[in-house]
C-alpha cells in the first residue's frame, strides 16, 4: 500500500513502523504476515466490516443535499 501510494519504493524502516503502528492500533484484529518476501498486514473480517459500515455512514452524513 505504501508502495502503491508513492512513486518511489519506501524505506524499509518506514514500512516496518507503519506495519507496527497498524498492528498496535487494531490490537488482535490484524496480523503481519510475510508472503513472497513482502510483509503484509492482514485484517480480521469483523474489523473490515466495521470500517466499511463507518465509511458508508460517513458518506451518507457528508452527501450533498
Amino acid at each position: 500500500m505504501l508502495k502503491a501510494g508513492l512513486d518511489i519504493t519506501p524505506h524499509s524502516e518506514t514500512v516496518r513502523r507503519v506495519l507496527q503502528i497498524l498492528e498496535d492500533l487494531v490490537d488482535d484484529a490484524a496480523t503481519v504476515r510475510k508472503r513472497r518476501g513482502e510483509k503484509r498486514i492482514v485484517f480480521d473480517e469483523d474489523l473490515v466490516r466495521r470500517i466499511e459500515r463507518q465509511q458508508a455512514h460517513d458518506a451518507v452524513r457528508t452527501a450533498p443535499a
